[in-house]
């Protein structure tokens, strides 16, 4: 005769669905992101059902997280400085007729400081006031790296590749 386990009575409880649209904005910028994995990941990987509710929630997620981003970077001190340089094209006209408008518009796209020296390009280190090379290697720009203390950077590599370093743009001359 088998012996049958006995059943531990569960206690049902309702199952509560929370539509999750309603909360996204509610939640810190850990817990988004943390959402927005989860559901990308269930979009790609989860069940049927998993699957349409993360389509449903994903256009929120992004929404909020466009949002947060564009309120983030309006409030950093680059957007207050540029909105601050910004001049009316009627300003400029008034105080010189020979710029048109559409010149002075504040919509130009103005060009952003470029690197000094090309991938590729022979430089030598130079470290000391007077711009003397430091220790009379000549290297090669590998890599053009963003500014650091509003100075652009590069990693150089000696043309034998045995040293290969980061230097800001000061403390490197043409070759």
């Amino acid at each position: 005769m088998k012996i049958k386990p006995a059943r531990i009575p569960v206690e049902s409880k309702p199952i509560v669905v929370v539509d999750m649209r309603e909360r996204v904005g509610g939640l810190s910028d850990g817990e988004l992101d943390t959402l927005h994995a989860n559901a990308m990941r269930l979009a790609q990987n989860g069940s049927e059902r998993q699957r349409a509710s993360a389509d449903a929630l994903i256009p929120a997620i992004e929404a909020e997280l466009t949002t947060r981003r564009a309120k983030e970077l309006a409030a950093s001190p680059r957007a207050r400085r540029n909105a601050a340089r910004v001049i009316e094209p009627a300003a400029v006209a008034a105080v010189s007729p020979a710029i048109s408008p559409e010149v002075a518009s504040p919509e130009r796209k103005t060009r952003a400081p470029a690197h000094k020296f090309a991938l590729g390009a022979t430089v030598k280190l130079c470290r000391t006031l007077m711009g003397l090379p430091v220790d009379g290697l000549i290297y090669e720009v590998v890599r053009q790296l963003p500014a650091e203390r509003s100075e652009f950077q590069y990693r150089v590599r000696t043309k034998d590749g045995r040293v290969e370093r980061i230097v800001l743009e000061s403390q490197v001359s043409g070759a």
